[in-house]
């Protein structure tokens, strides 16, 4: 059942050593820089491959044609949901999208969001922004499975 703090989006608080943050579920242009940030990701390992076709052996016009065809896979790829969700679960991304929520609520230097976060570590980055949209961690299973989120049912409409 959602509460009146999921309506509202009501940043949650988290602890790193003895300092307290509030953390915000990303608004709609912060989910946007997400999604950009993840296609620029994907897009940013294009010039090395272009250039790796260009030292390679084969002639003028298959190269050209390999570098063509990559240069569309790539960006078909960037638009791919599963390849920026791929980009946004990485470490890399998860840091990204904790600074965005972490920097909804209060000033946080580049230097004490990379300290928090080699502190916390992935695994704790992932629980805190499943927390912030009301995704809690499930206990074990009868079967031992390990705990796996699970989103919170919305009300019946």
């Amino acid at each position: 059942m959602l509460d009146l703090a999921k309506l509202t989006a009501a940043p949650i608080e988290v602890k790193v050593g003895d300092k307290a943050y509030r953390l915000a579920p990303l608004t709609l242009g912060q989910l946007g820089q997400l999604e950009q940030w993840a296609r620029e990701q994907i897009l940013a390992d294009l010039p090395a491959k272009i250039r790796a076709v260009s030292k390679s052996k084969l002639d003028k016009a298959e190269a050209e044609k390999l570098r063509a065809q990559m240069v569309r896979d790539t960006d078909v790829a960037s638009r791919d949901p599963l390849e920026q969700a791929r980009a946004q679960d990485s470490c890399a991304g998860m840091k990204y999208a904790f600074g965005l929520a972490l920097r909804a609520c209060q000033p946080v230097s580049d230097e004490e969001l990379e300290q928090i976060c080699s502190m916390s570590g992935l695994a704790q980055l992932r629980d805190w922004m499943g927390k912030a949209y009301g995704i809690e961690p499930k206990t074990e299973d009868k079967t031992g499975n390990p705990p796996q989120a699970q989103a919170t049912p919305a009300p019946n409409a």
